[in-house]
């Protein structure tokens, strides 16, 4: 089994494995760098150890998604291009693998975001 964390819903529930099931992992590590957070923690208060869990709702809220950020960044990073990445992120987390984005598409997004900063 995948790492307890970044392994998809249909990994968790039925074992399947797809094409598009990293990119799942890769929606999850965008969490990680838009936080600074792990994925999972179990330091972290019940509800908030599960890093994808906790951070979704946050995620396609500017104002909310400020609140998540690493505090390391000390807010110096364009809101734009942070909003860019998080809804990234959430595409990457669909729970069914055939409506996320391909890595290529996830390449391509994350380049135009680069340009634009």
């Amino acid at each position: 089994m995948g790492t307890h964390g970044y392994v998809g819903p249909e990994y968790k529930t039925g074992g399947k494995l797809y094409v598009k099931s990293d990119v799942y992992s890769f929606g999850v590590v965008l969490i990680e760098l838009l936080t600074g957070l792990r994925a999972i923690d179990k330091k972290r208060p019940p509800k908030q150890q599960d890093l994808q869990e906790w951070a979704l709702p946050f995620l396609t809220d500017r104002k909310k998604l400020r609140q998540i950020m690493d505090p390391r960044l000390q807010g110096k990073y364009g809101s734009k291009q942070a909003l860019k990445i998080a809804m990234l992120a959430v595409r990457c987390l669909y729970s069914h693998p055939m409506i996320r984005p391909s890595m290529k598409e996830v390449a391509e997004t994350l380049e135009r975001v680069k340009l634009r900063t």
